[in-house]
């Protein structure tokens, strides 16, 4: 189901009654709702022609008194509903907190002003990634006829079947850079070669299209290895490549596809 979307809204009650108008696939409720919860969300639910489901994929039920409880409750299209009433959902709960990346701090600081300008300019390249996804390999011709004001509304589809917003390889690529170099006190080839090493052992849809011959996402331990895996990396035989769009032996792998319910899942 990675990368669908999601939304955060309060309410299983209102959460249900907007997949019911189509407004969603599907609803999670994690917090041992009960009849007084869902209730009024579930009859709208059930005019809609979907399902609400327990924690162990039973349909939720009501005394003749009307009461009702759940640890979990999923709502929704009946084939997405049963998907995620089949998942270990304890992970959310007992699942590890990430460590802070970033720390806001107001009024801002000079370097959090230069902090700003680099989020921004990744925000660009995930915006426009995005955009130019929808016409990607498309000839200017094609293009005009279709935009004629030019592309610049995300929506789902395009030329790799992304969802509205969704990176494809160039920006996760650009993004592990990112990642990398803030680790990173110099330059290291290695620890960028790592890094994609890393993003392509992650399995990114579109790897059949194209797959490097040498490639094994193995630690990289010397530039020679560095050099073997990816070649177009600086100081690795080539010159003038922008590390973040470098293509391993010929071409990085198709952007991760988007896997919502009636559209491909990914493997």
């Amino acid at each position: 189901m990675a990368p669908a979307r999601f939304v955060a809204l309060p309410s299983i009650a209102y959460r249900l009654a907007r997949v019911a108008v189509g407004d969603g696939v599907a609803a999670v409720s994690l917090n041992s709702p009960c009849g007084w919860d869902y209730a009024a969300g579930h009859a709208l639910l059930r005019g809609a022609g979907g399902v609400l489901l327990d924690e162990a994929a039973r349909e939720v039920t009501y005394t003749l008194e009307g009461r009702s409880s759940t640890r979990c409750c999923f709502g929704g299209a009946p084939v997405a509903v049963r998907a995620l009433a089949a998942r270990d959902w304890s992970t959310v709960s007992n699942g590890q907190w990430q460590p802070q990346r970033v720390s806001l701090k107001w009024p801002r600081m000079q370097e959090g002003v230069a902090l700003d300008r680099a989020i921004g300019c990744l925000l660009g390249q995930v915006a426009g990634d995005s955009l130019g996804s929808l016409v990607e390999f498309r000839s200017p011709q094609d293009i005009a006829r279709q935009y004629p004001d030019g592309v610049r509304d995300l929506a789902d589809g395009g030329t790799w079947n992304t969802i509205a917003g969704q990176a494809t390889d160039d920006s996760e690529l650009a993004l592990d850079l990112a990642r990398t170099l803030v680790r990173q006190v110099t330059w290291s080839s290695e620890a960028v070669a790592a890094a994609y090493a890393g993003w392509y052992a992650s399995r990114p849809c579109g790897c059949s299209r194209s797959r490097p011959r040498r490639h094994r996402p193995s630690p990289l331990n010397s530039r020679s290895a560095a050099s073997q895996h990816w070649p177009c990396l600086p100081g690795a035989g080539r010159s003038r490549v922008r590390p973040a769009r470098c293509r391993p032996g010929a071409s990085l792998p198709g952007p991760r596809r988007q896997c919502r319910f009636g559209r491909d899942q990914c493997g």
